[in-house]
C-alpha cells in the first residue's frame, strides 16, 4: 500500500514537473513571438519616419525653388527697368513695352513655379500619408497575428498539460487499485 502510494505520488510529481516545464516553454515561445513582433513594428516605425523626413525635405526643396524663381523674376524686372532708364525719352514707349513684357514673363515664371511647388508638396504629403496608413495596417496585422499565435501556443500547452494531468491521475488510480487488489 505504501509503495503504491509512493508510486502514485511520484507519478503526480513527475506530471506536475512536466506541466511546469511545458508552461516555461510556452512562456518562452510567447515572449519570442512578442519580441519579434515588437522588432518588426519598430522597423516599420523607422521606415515611416524616414519617408516622412524625405517628404519634408522634398517640400523644403520645392519652397527653395519657388524662392529662386521669385528672385529671378525680380532681377529680370529690375534689369528691364535699368535698361529702360538708360534709353532716351524718345525710347520711353519701347521701355514700357520691355517692362510690360518682363512683368508678364516674371508672372508666368512665378505661376509655373508655384504650381510645380504645390504639386511637389501635395505628392510628398500624399506619399507620407499612404506610407503611414500602410505602416499602421502592417502593425495592426502583426499585432493580430502575434496575439493569435500566442493564443494558439497557450491553448496547445493547456491541452497538453490537462492530458498529462489526466494520464497521471489515471495511472495513479490504477496503481492504487492494483495495490488494493494485491492487498
Amino acid at each position: 500500500g505504501a509503495d503504491a502510494s509512493r508510486a502514485a505520488d511520484e507519478l503526480i510529481r513527475s506530471a506536475e514537473q512536466a506541466a511546469g516545464e511545458l508552461r516555461e516553454q510556452t512562456r518562452a515561445q510567447v515572449d519570442a513571438v512578442r519580441s519579434d513582433a515588437e522588432r518588426q513594428a519598430a522597423e516599420l516605425r523607422a521606415r515611416t519616419e524616414e519617408m516622412r523626413a524625405k517628404a519634408e525635405q522634398l517640400a523644403a526643396e520645392a519652397e527653395a525653388e519657388l524662392d529662386r524663381a521669385r528672385a529671378d523674376a525680380q532681377a529680370t524686372m529690375e534689369q528691364a527697368r535699368a535698361d529702360a532708364g538708360a534709353r532716351t525719352q524718345s525710347a520711353a514707349v519701347k521701355a514700357d513695352e520691355l517692362i510690360g513684357k518682363a512683368r508678364e514673363e516674371a508672372e508666368k515664371v512665378l505661376v509655373d513655379s508655384r504650381e510645380e511647388a504645390d504639386g511637389m508638396r501635395s505628392a510628398a504629403r500624399s506619399d507620407a500619408t499612404s506610407l503611414r496608413e500602410e505602416a499602421d495596417a502592417d502593425t495592426r496585422a502583426l499585432r493580430e497575428q502575434t496575439e493569435a499565435t500566442a493564443r494558439a501556443v497557450r491553448e496547445a500547452a493547456e491541452a497538453e498539460a490537462k492530458t498529462l494531468r489526466e494520464e497521471s491521475t489515471a495511472r495513479a488510480a490504477s496503481v492504487l487499485e492494483q495495490a488494493d487488489t494485491d492487498a
